[in-house]
């Protein structure tokens, strides 16, 4: 790990909302709340590079999303809109009188779809390369590297009896990436339900209208998003669309950059988020 990982140790717990338990890890700090939601098939490990820098300016909560790390497991009648129910319910015990939020990819579309949900609870909003619905290129397999066209496989997964394997799949696809970040990534699937990976999960209810939902929003949002060419799920037509319904908007716009500005340009990504969240 890096000195900035290190550098602060969250105190982790679990928190019960409702039906389930949501593992919660939470860096010390006199700041503001500011609440991170990971994306799909990952866990909020995905944040440890990124929490301990915002953490000098906020008080730094994340979590895993049901389904994820070592929060409960999903349930036969799973959706995608249970995520974002949990969230509010978090938010509700852990921020009451409002948070800063900050989503990537699915936990991107949760920041968004909050306000529907609970009106003032995300009181500023940072949705990085959001899934939008059909619009989205969350389903396209012929555009960007290898590591988002990657969906793993649930009889592999659930097989597995330690990270190795997986870890040794992992890097064998992306030769490329370090083996600190091939043991996280392994990590994380290893703790992933496998349900999931079998497409539980993964729907949005019928009468969910996405573009309403948008129109919905309450707080200011910084809309980032990467290139399609290098992995990112949102072009700068979905952008620029998603943008004109929201009441509040700044668009950023990352074209040297995928699906995962803040770790491709995690220094670059904190300054962002934090000139947004605290413009002096």
């Amino acid at each position: 790990m890096s000195p900035s990982e290190t550098a602060i140790e969250p105190a982790e717990r679990f928190v019960h909302v409702g039906e389930t338990a949501l593992n919660v890890a939470e860096w010390p700090g006199d700041g503001p709340p500011l609440v991170m939601i990971h994306g799909w098939g990952v866990s909020s490990q995905v944040w440890l590079s990124t929490a301990p820098l915002l953490a000098k300016h906020f008080r730094v909560i994340t979590f895993d999303l049901r389904g994820h790390g070592r929060s409960g497991r999903v349930l036969a009648d799973h959706q995608r809109i249970t995520w974002a129910e949990d969230t509010v319910r978090l938010m509700e015990i852990l921020t009451p009188d409002g948070a800063y939020v900050v989503g990537h990819s699915l936990g991107g579309w949760i920041s968004l779809v909050l306000p529907s949900l609970a009106p003032g609870l995300a009181t500023k909003i940072v949705s990085e390369d959001p899934y939008t619905g059909p619009n989205s290129l969350v389903g396209e397999r012929t555009r960007g590297d290898a590591s988002r066209r990657f969906r793993p496989d649930p009889e592999f997964v659930e097989a597995a009896t330690s990270i190795e394997p997986i870890a040794a799949q992992i890097s064998e696809q992306n030769p490329h990436y370090a083996p600190e970040i091939v043991e996280r990534l392994a990590m994380m699937q290893f703790r992933l339900d496998p349900e999931l990976v079998r497409g539980r999960g993964t729907r949005t209810e019928p009468e969910i209208n996405h573009d309403d939902t948008f129109a919905q929003i309450d707080a200011p949002v910084l809309l980032m998003h990467g290139n399609p060419d290098k992995g990112g799920i949102m072009d700068e037509a979905e952008a620029a669309r998603v943008a004109s319904m929201i009441p509040d908007v700044q668009v950023a716009h990352w074209p040297h950059t995928g699906h995962n500005l803040h770790i491709a340009r995690n220094f670059d990504f904190v300054k962002a988020v934090r000139r947004f969240l605290l413009p002096k």
